[in-house]
């Protein structure tokens, strides 16, 4: 698997399958919510002593957006998301958190989290 899949499966029982990259699915002109959004932030090849190897086990930064229409929804959406990584099939370093005030255009909260998934250390 990959580790995109990885956490497709891994998060989308919070939201009903709803987790997304880049860009949230609109089926009926607005996104459903709750939701979760991944992108790949950076990536960065592991280099040993015998090379560096593909792209496959570059050390990846990926933020995830928990969405919600209230704050206390998207920070519990955050927390969950916390706990399950810790059951991530490859080690990962949540790197950082951040909480977004009230987003009139889209009428949602949002909490970002940072996690830096390594390959190269499995």
């Amino acid at each position: 698997m990959s580790i995109e899949s990885d956490l497709v499966t891994l998060l989308g029982p919070l939201v009903g399958g709803r987790v997304a990259r880049d860009v949230f699915p609109q089926p009926n002109g607005v996104p459903e919510w709750p939701a979760i959004r991944f992108s790949l932030i950076d990536g960065q090849n592991a280099e040993t002593i015998c090379g560096t190897d593909g792209v496959d086990t570059d050390d990846s930064t990926y933020q995830i957006d928990c969405v919600d229409v209230n704050g206390k929804g998207a920070d519990a959406l955050a927390r969950s998301v916390v706990d399950l990584m810790d059951l991530f099939p490859l080690p990962t370093v949540r790197t950082a958190r951040r909480a977004d005030p009230y987003d009139p255009a889209t009428k949602t909260f949002r909490v970002s989290l940072d996690y830096l998934i390594a390959p190269s250390s499995d």
